[in-house]
């Protein structure tokens, strides 16, 4: 049985790397990782200090097989004034509305686009002024917002409420002789207080 000082010996008997047999730790990187070698053959990580274009980040919203937004013109999203709007359309009860058709006025190039179930929208459009939203879903109120939309940004628009429309439809008489006829609407339970209340909604003129 070898003495503890034949072990050493024979352990510094071992062969060392030559200059072309490099010892394997002259491959590791400076954090400890892969060899050298290895790790040249992978590519770079992204810049995370390089931020994506509006144009880039936003154009799945109105290109693909799928798009969100349709009717998109060819062309009409310039990458230098690429911008996005968004915003949220509820109903009178503070719930999301699903389903609302938003176009921008006077602008049919950029399509349209629904809200989502959480009553949530992106449109991409041109930025550099003021554009206005139109909000429309059948058996409600249409409604519009107004938005000052800068290049290469994403701009919230206000909430929306959209009313539904009554039920109830009184006929008024515009060459009657009547000096006062009043148009009622349907009675709505609202909760203001406890057990709620029943007033009255304007109905729709006939």
């Amino acid at each position: 049985m070898p003495t503890a000082q034949q072990g050493y010996h024979r352990r510094r008997a071992l062969p060392t790397p030559s200059r072309d047999q490099p010892r394997r730790d002259r491959h590791k990187n400076d954090h400890g990782g892969g060899d050298t070698a290895r790790s040249s053959h992978c590519g770079a990580p992204p810049d995370k200090t390089v931020a994506t274009p509006v144009y880039t980040a936003t154009s799945f919203l109105y290109t693909g097989s799928t798009p969100v937004q349709t009717g998109v013109s060819p062309d009409t999203i310039e990458a230098k004034r690429a911008a996005v709007i968004r915003g949220k359309v509820l109903d009178t009860d503070n719930l999301p509305l699903p389903g609302v058709t938003i176009t921008i006025l006077n602008h049919p190039e950029y399509g349209q686009t629904i809200t989502r179930p959480d009553g949530m929208f992106d449109m991409a459009v041109n930025g550099g002024g003021y554009l206005t939203v139109n909000y429309s879903k059948r058996a409600y109120l249409p409604a519009q917002r107004q938005v000052n939309v800068p290049w290469q940004d994403y701009v919230t628009a206000p909430d929306v409420a959209l009313v539904q429309l009554d039920t109830a439809v009184t006929i008024i008489n515009l060459t009657s002789p009547l000096t006062i006829q009043v148009a009622r609407g349907a009675l709505k339970r609202t909760a203001t207080g406890p057990g709620g209340q029943l007033c009255s909604s304007p109905g729709n003129p006939g």
